[in-house]
């Protein structure tokens, strides 16, 4: 573990990135990730490299014999060297944390989601998918302008006035 510069956990991906950012003096909007459109199950998604929409298909309840499998220590052993990493690569990023300061850190932490629900306030909630209700492939013209992340953007730090020179400020306009 040592070897690596930077560990995040997808786990804890708000404060990965910022730790990202932090060590590598970038503006906290550049480490903001893509807004997905969640889709859940029962709803259609986009297959890009076959240009098909496809159900996502409903998840059926473990069964009593899955649910054992989980339990047993066939199955820990069997994921050991995962929980090992996880662990790993927590205590990684708990450390990178004290490195660069708990209260910078933290301050900055709370800069990133107040940043982050800015932006989905303007950004989300627009129906980006590439598919219908019904599973007919949608044309991009056809979709909520909203749906351009990088338009959309431009739109929500102008409203929030991100400090200038893309300093970490967050300031309401």
């Amino acid at each position: 573990m040592s070897d690596y510069d930077f560990i995040g956990v997808t786990s804890r991906m708000d404060e990965s990135l910022v730790a990202l950012a932090l060590i590598l003096q970038l503006p906290l909007v550049d480490t903001l990730p893509p807004l997905i459109t969640v889709r859940s199950r029962g709803t259609f998604d986009y297959d890009r490299s076959n240009n098909k929409c496809f159900l996502i298909q409903k998840a059926s309840s473990p069964t009593m014999e899955m649910r054992e499998y989980l339990k047993s220590p066939e199955w820990k052993a069997q994921i050991s060297g995962d929980a090992l990493l996880y662990s790993a690569a927590n205590a990684s990023l708990d450390q990178t944390i004290e490195m660069i300061g708990k209260k910078e850190f933290l301050d900055q932490l709370g800069k990133y989601v107040e940043l982050k629900e800015a932006v989905f306030k303007v950004c989300g909630g627009a129906e980006c998918t590439r598919c219908s209700v019904t599973g007919d492939v949608l044309e991009v013209s056809n979709r909520s302008p909203r749906c351009d992340m990088s338009n959309c953007l431009k739109v929500a730090l102008k409203t929030l006035e991100v400090g200038k020179n893309g300093s970490n400020e967050i300031r309401d306009t």
